[in-house]
């Protein structure tokens, strides 16, 4: 079941059920701009297991990242590039990337939240990132958060 709240995506309500805070990355290193930059303060271990890695990953791939008991934080690689003035988001890429948090999520149990994906500097359309969500994670406890 999807879920729309107002609020911060980092500000979660704490239950007993795992959860996976999911957002979009970029496919070249780049962490710096846009949501990373608080999730980045909240929980440094996630900039530093995308920066480690991001080489090993491609469009479509998700690098899932426990962060503390009961949090992973899901990057999904779905922005090609960086820059502003187009899309950048990959709408295929994030399909895969959905499709896999929900292996993950169905697997280990628990709950998504994530803010608006794609939307902001990635540029994706809100309604065909809104619609591939409800297809790919719709039998999940979803939660996006809208500032």
């Amino acid at each position: 079941m999807l879920h729309e709240v107002k609020g911060d995506a980092l500000r979660h309500k704490m239950d007993r059920r795992p959860l996976i805070m999911a957002h979009v990355v970029n496919d070249v290193g780049g962490w710096g701009k846009g949501f990373v930059v608080p999730l980045a303060k909240l929980w440094p271990q996630s900039r530093s297991a995308y920066r480690r890695e991001w080489r090993k990953h491609k469009l479509g791939d998700v690098q899932f990242v426990e962060v503390e008991d009961n949090v992973t934080v899901a990057n999904m690689f779905a922005q090609r590039g960086l820059g502003r003035g187009q899309r950048r988001l990959r709408y295929g890429a994030l399909r895969d990337a959905l499709r896999n948090v929900a292996k993950y999520a169905k697997s280990n149990g628990g709950r998504i939240q994530m803010p608006k994906i794609g939307c902001g500097l990635a540029g994706g359309d809100w309604t065909t990132v809104r619609a591939m969500i409800e297809e790919e994670l719709g039998d999940l406890d979803v939660t996006i958060c809208v500032i």
